[in-house]
This record gives structure tokens, C-alpha cells and sequence, in this order.
């Protein structure tokens, strides 16, 4: 099932140190990093995919509104990305250069359509964008609860497949046990069979 890309937006635009760097925490790699884990736990994908998805997203949303805002004027309307309004938080934070509305712009460089929005990853994704019903969380503090309850979901399978390989060890042991006291019982009855041999054999 690909990644929910509504989900992933919102969840991304809780994060507000992940795209805004006018925080004092923007920079701060080690939150950086536990943020895209706790994002990629709750759409249960790899940490890797989930960043690679949200460039894509974020670098296709500044291409659409450039394409929006270089088109001459009396041509055919262009169909908008589904996507545009998730997304349209992000005007507050990318170039203004990029929806300069000339139509020599679109013949200019790649690096005028990048986002001034810095990463510490770098990535490329060629999936395409899907479409979900599922609701994402409004708040960090549904966020939070969705991690515990993912964490404790975590817990109860490792502390089932512990309670199973014990299970597993103590049936072993038991099984050892058993052949144990089948060998000594033999030993047993083969011992008193001699005895009774040689009392006989007295007699």
C-alpha cells in the first residue's frame, strides 16, 4: 500500500522545525532525525521512503505553482493538482522568486525552482502522488498518543515471541527430562534383573 501522501503532509506540517527556518531549532539534526522517525512509525514505512516521498511532494508543489503562475494569459486553463491546497502552508516559506510571473522563467535554470527550504537528506523518488481516505492526526498530541500506542503494540508482540520461545525451551527440557528417567528406569530394572541372575544362580 503506497505511502498516504495527506497523511504524510500534515503530519510533516506538525513539525514546523522540519520546514521553518526561522526556528532556533531548525537546525537541530538529532531532532530533525527523531521527528522523521516518529513520523515514519506512524505511516509504517522506512524513514528513507517516507523523506524521499515528502521532497517529491514539496518539489512538485513548487513546480505547479510556478506553472500556474508563468501561464500567458488567455490560454486554456491548466487542471490543479489535487494536492495544491494540502500544501499551500508551504507558500509562507518558499521563494517568492519562484512565482515570478514571466514567461522567461520558464526556460530558466532548475536550481529556481528548488525551495528554500533546507534538509539534511537528499533524495529521489519517482512514485506518483495517491489519494487516501484515512484521517491523519490534527494534533501532536493525538501524534504522541498514536507513537505510544505503536511502541506498546511493539512491546506486546516482542514479550508474546519471548513467552513463545520460552514455551518452546521449557517443552525441550521437559522432553529431556523424560528421556532422562526412561534411561535410569531401564538402568534400574536391568541392575535388579542381574541380581535376581546371580541370587539364582547361588541357589
Amino acid at each position: 500500500m503506497p505511502i498516504n501522501d495527506g497523511q504524510l503532509i500534515d503530519l510533516v506540517h506538525s513539525y514546523d522545525h522540519l520546514y521553518n527556518n526561522k526556528r532556533s531549532d531548525f537546525k537541530d539534526i538529532v531532532k530533525k532525525e527523531n521527528s522523521w522517525r516518529e513520523i515514519s512509525l506512524l505511516l509504517n514505512y522506512p524513514v528513507a521512503e517516507v523523506q524521499a516521498r515528502w521532497r517529491y511532494l514539496r518539489e512538485k508543489y513548487t513546480r505547479e505553482k510556478r506553472t500556474l503562475n508563468t501561464q500567458p494569459s488567455g490560454s486554456a486553463p491548466k487542471a490543479t493538482w489535487e494536492l495544491m491546497t494540502n500544501l499551500s502552508w508551504l507558500d509562507h516559506y518558499l521563494k517568492k522568486k519562484n512565482w515570478k510571473s514571466t514567461l522567461d522563467s520558464q526556460n530558466s535554470s532548475s536550481v529556481d525552482i528548488k525551495s528554500d527550504l533546507e534538509d539534511d537528506y537528499s533524495f529521489q523518488t519517482t512514485v506518483q502522488p495517491t489519494e487516501s481516505n484515512e484521517l491523519p492526526p490534527t494534533s501532536k498530541k493525538e501524534v504522541g498518543s498514536l507513537i505510544i500506542a505503536k511502541s506498546l503494540q511493539e512491546v506486546g508482540k516482542s514479550m508474546k515471541n519471548a513467552i513463545n520461545a520460552m514455551t518452546v525451551v521449557e517443552k525441550k527440557e521437559t522432553n529431556y527430562l523424560n528421556e532422562d528417567f526412561e534411561e535410569i528406569g531401564r538402568m534400574v530394572v536391568l541392575k535388579l534383573k542381574r541380581i535376581k541372575t546371580a541370587k539364582e544362580g547361588r541357589i
